[in-house]
C-alpha cells in the first residue's frame, strides 16, 4: 500500500490535514490533492471496520450477514448501519444490492473524477461526502447544513 509520508498514520493524518485546511480555508482543492483524498478515502476510509450502535431508523430489519433482526442493544460495522439506512430503508440502490456492491459503488463514486467533493464540519473533524454527476443524490454525508461546502463540484456532461 502506497502511503504519504512513509506510514498508514502518517496519510491518514496528512490527508485529515488536508480536508481541514481546505474546508476551513474555504479555497477549491487542487488536481493532485483531490486525487490524493480519494484514492485515501476509497481504499481505507470506506472499508475501516468501525462499531456503532444500531441507529432507531434500521431497527427489526434482518442483519444482511445473518439474518436475526437488529435490536436497540446491537453494535454493528458502521458499513452495515449505512447500507441498511441507504439500499434497504432508503431504497437509494436497487433492492438486490449487496453490503460488498454497496460498498464497492460508494467507492467508484469516491474514485471518480466526475464526482463533487462536499465537506462538512463535524463534532471533531471535517467530514468530506462525495455525490455522482449523475445518478443517486445520496451518497455519504447529509449534505444540508449552512456550515457545509462544496469544494469541487461535480463535472456536468451530457448523457
Amino acid at each position: 500500500m502506497a502511503t504519504v509520508g512513509g506510514s498508514p498514520n502518517d496519510e491518514r493524518e496528512a490527508i485529515a490535514a488536508l480536508v481541514r485546511d481546505v474546508g476551513e480555508s474555504r479555497r477549491e482543492i487542487g488536481d493532485e490533492e483531490l486525487r490524493r483524498a480519494r484514492e485515501y478515502l476509497a481504499r481505507e476510509t470506506l472499508v475501516r471496520p468501525r462499531q456503532v450502535d444500531a441507529d432507531p431508523d434500521i431497527l427489526g430489519y434482518p442483519h444482511p450477514r445473518h439474518g436475526r433482526p437488529i435490536t436497540a442493544d446491537d453494535t454493528l460495522d458502521v458499513q452495515v448501519v449505512k447500507y441498511l439506512k441507504h439500499v434497504v430503508e432508503g431504497a437509494e440502490w436497487p433492492g438486490r444490492t449487496t453490503v460488498e456492491g454497496y460498498l464497492a459503488s460508494l467507492a467508484r463514486v469516491v474514485r471518480s473524477e466526475r464526482s463533487a467533493v462536499y465537506l462538512e464540519p463535524g463534532k471533531d473533524r471535517w467530514m468530506t461526502g462525495f455525490r455522482p454527476g449523475r445518478g443517486l443524490t445520496y451518497v455519504t454525508q447529509h449534505e444540508s447544513t449552512s456550515q457545509g461546502r462544496w469544494p469541487r463540484r461535480p463535472l456536468t456532461t451530457r448523457w
